[in-house]
């Protein structure tokens, strides 16, 4: 057992293995890294013998070599191989001989040896002679008298200890010893048995360094049967120690592996599992040997895995998969499993090793890979269809608004039908212009941009005005079995609830205008309802369409619609209802759906109000009453620096009904002129992106001279960075383009009246 476990070890040595039939020296084994060194495949090498790939080796040198290395034990000798291409190149062996099954064997460690002979070739012919012939001789003979005076010794000594032959002989053995006292023991066992084997011991070289050494020595007896001298040899072991270290290096690092191993015999009984299986199977070893694979992981793995798996194992191969498993504490984990078989010299299975290695975190993270790629796949689609939606939401509007406006520049036409080409202009204006603020809305949510501005609301008028300016709507009046109607508690007294009233609107909105959408009969009811601890519940109800189970998740998501195909019936960017949901987020708020797909829908927020015991006529809705001022302002100038022609006409016609006197300036530069030329300018209206001197730099410097004067910044760019950078650079006050005609009279009216 031990035998096959160091030969799987030794299948991944780093050196070239053999494994040698004794006395004819034909490969039996080897491992891959000697299939790679000679170029030749596993089957191949296997029908050699050593000197068809070792050219310094003859027959006749094979067959003493043979009969040598099983009295040496152990030899190790540079030589030449010769790959199957015929290239040659050098190589340091190492042989020992072992014994298996009464059988003898050679197991040869071949080092190529390339880089160092490349070395030695520049030393001296006469160094490199002798260095070969010192590294080529691997054991010493010796002969000593019954007193332990060393009678003969063969030259190659002084390659194992230094010392001249000369120096030696008449010398009594102890020069031998690294640790004299070692002797005594030796000569007790020697004269108890006659000889000893494999002895191993340190001798000592002129240096007085230990060099390992295995000892082979007998008694030889006269014809009188009394013993006449002593003869021994010494074989040099370094290289012998050296592979032992390395075995047991491998073995520990086998012992000591990241991965868990598992060795069995022939009957898939397990006979060695390595420390990290058993921490982490959470079984003892005598839980584990003795039992098989299939017992140990309680039958999990699928029975067509498992015939699989011996069925390749049979054919000699190696078998991969990959097994989620549950622990023996109950944690599922993944498994990276490799099955090798391990033949023995008649190519018969006669062990298995198993190597597995969780793959826990790599198969989480390919799963994740493959949820993204889905998700990219599905992005892709969602950002063609919205694409293709786009087009059309804004291509329809603008169809109208340049069709009619064609059609109002013939002329020859009614007043009444004049009117009813520009209502459907406004209108479609309006529905491009929700678009456009659609996209910008969602773009700023999702980069953080989006100002909540909260204030008192009170909420009996708010949801009131809201449900007034629906019902006057066209699509309201012109659906003639539709109820478009309000439901509130009783208003005893005002409630006030701290929202953004533009972003609460707008909420409202998008959701009137997604029930309109998909209702077409019965009825949409707005209106909220008193709930506990100071909390009120907003709804929106209809009796459309419904929505499908499976669809209400995803209409919440940007550009999401319950049917996103190009023959869908219904319109929208798929924008609203995201939207809503963001809002309601950012205002502490959340909100819930509730439908059946052909029973219509109801969507409802919670938001906590305050009650007041009297109306609040600060709360009345200031821009309502702006709205119907009539501003005088005659003697009045305003200056409107605009680069963009039709948005000067529009400021223009807007103001000439109040008097004014207007000047353009069509740059920041040419604004700067005019108020340091022109006296007398009251209001500035500035936009912001202008040729030769934009509007923030138009202020600054403006500002250097003039504290006072109002400058009304003016911009389509929409952001909150915007307006707070115009205000850094001193402009008094903000507005967003399109320019609301009730915004623009509320501020003419804050700092002309």
């Amino acid at each position: 057992r031990k035998l096959r476990r160091t030969q799987f070890t030794l299948d991944h040595y780093s050196q070239s293995v053999f494994w040698l039939s004794l006395p004819e020296l034909r490969v039996i084994d080897v491992n891959p890294e000697a299939c790679l060194s000679l170029g030749y495949g596993k089957e191949e090498l296997l029908k050699l013998k050593v000197f068809d790939f070792s050219p310094q080796m003859s027959k006749e040198m094979a067959g003493k070599f043979a009969v040598e290395i099983q009295t040496a034990k152990s030899s190790t000798i540079e030589s030449v191989h010769k790959k199957k291409n015929g290239e040659e190149f050098p190589v340091e062996i190492t042989a020992n001989y072992i014994q298996f099954e009464g059988n003898p064997y050679v197991v040869a460690f071949a080092r190529n040896i390339s880089a160092r002979k490349a070395y030695e070739a520049q030393i001296s012919k006469s160094e490199a002679e002798y260095r070969k012939i010192f590294e080529n001789v691997a054991y010493v003979f010796y002969e000593a008298s019954l007193e332990g005076m060393l009678v003969n010794v063969t030259p190659s000594v002084e390659r194992l200890t230094k010392y001249r032959r000369e120096d030696l002989i008449g010398k009594p053995m102890e020069i031998f010893y690294f640790d004299p006292a070692v002797r005594n023991s030796l000569l007790n066992a020697l004269y108890e048995k006659g000889e000893v084997l494999e002895y191993e011991v340190d001798v000592k070289d002129i240096d007085g360094s230990p060099i390992p050494c295995s000892l082979n020595t007998r008694i030889i007896f006269g014809e009188d049967g009394k013993p006449e001298r002593i003869v021994g040899s010494l074989s040099d072991i370094r290289h012998r120690k050296q592979a032992e270290r390395q075995v047991r290096q491998l073995s520990t690092a086998l012992q000591q592996s990241p991965v868990s191993v598992i060795i069995t015999d022939a009957e898939t009984k397990i006979l060695y599992v390595n420390d990290i299986f058993t921490v982490f199977s959470g079984m003892k070893p005598e839980e584990i040997i003795g039992k098989t694979p299939y017992e140990i992981t309680r039958g999990q793995v699928p029975l067509k895995d498992y015939n699989d798996l011996w069925d390749t194992l049979k054919n000699g191969e190696i078998w991969k998969g990959e097994l989620e498993y549950v622990r023996k504490d109950g944690k599922k984990v993944w498994l990276s499993i490799t099955v090798s078989p391990v033949t023995d010299d008649k190519s018969q299975s006669s062990n298995f090793v198993g190597i597995l290695e969780e793959i826990t975190d790599r198969k989480i993270a390919e799963q994740n890979l493959r949820k993204a790629k889905e998700q990219a796949e599905k992005s892709d689609h969602l950002k063609s269809a919205f694409l293709a939606n786009m087009s059309h939401e804004i291509r329809t509007p603008m169809n109208a608004i340049l069709g009619f406006s064609s059609l109002l520049k013939e002329g020859d036409m009614d007043q009444e039908q004049s009117e009813y080409y520009i209502d459907i202009i406004n209108s479609k204006g309006r529905d491009l212009l929700r678009i456009i603020s659609d996209i910008i809305d969602i773009s700023r949510i999702e980069t953080g941009d989006l100002y909540i501005k909260t204030e008192p609301v009170e909420i009996f008028s708010f949801v009131h005005e809201v449900f007034a300016e629906f019902k006057e709507d066209a699509q309201v009046k012109s659906r003639s079995n539709l109820q478009f109607r309000l439901n509130l508690p009783d208003p005893a007294r005002k409630v006030i609830v701290n929202a953004d009233p533009a972003r609460l609107k707008q909420v409202f909105v998008n959701l009137i205008q997604n029930a309109l959408k998909f209702t077409t009969d019965g009825y949409i009811e707005v209106g909220f309802e008193f709930q506990e601890n100071n909390n009120m519940q907003f709804f929106v109800r209809d009796s459309g369409i419904g929505i499908p189970e499976s669809k209400k998740e995803i209409i919440f998501e940007r550009f999401r619609q319950i049917d996103d195909s190009h023959t869908r019936e219904y319109g929208g960017t798929g924008l609203g209802l995201a939207i809503c949901k963001n809002l309601l987020d950012l205002m502490g708020s959340k909100l819930s759906l509730t439908s059946a797909e052909g029973q219509g829908s109801e969507f409802i927020f919670n938001m906590k109000y305050i009650k007041t015991e009297s109306p609040d006529e600060s709360l009345e809705v200031e821009e309502t009453k702006l709205a119907r001022v009539n501003l005088d302002l005659k003697g009045k100038k305003i200056l409107i620096a605009e680069d963009d022609g039709s948005s000067y006409i529009f400021l223009e016609s807007l103001l000439k009904r109040f008097s004014p006197e207007i000047i353009w300036a069509k740059s920041g530069r040419q604004a700067l002129d005019l108020l340091n030329n022109t006296g007398g300018i009251d209001l500035i209206l500035m936009d912001i992106r202008m040729p030769e001197m934009n509007g923030l730099t138009a202020t600054r410097e403006i500002r250097k001279t003039n504290a006072d004067i109002p400058i009304i910044a003016q911009t389509a760019y929409a952001q909150v960075t915007d307006r707070k950078l115009a205000l850094e650079s001193g402009c008094s006050d903000y507005l967003s383009k399109p320019v609301s005609p009730v915004e623009l009279i509320h501020l003419l009216a804050k700092y002309l009246v």
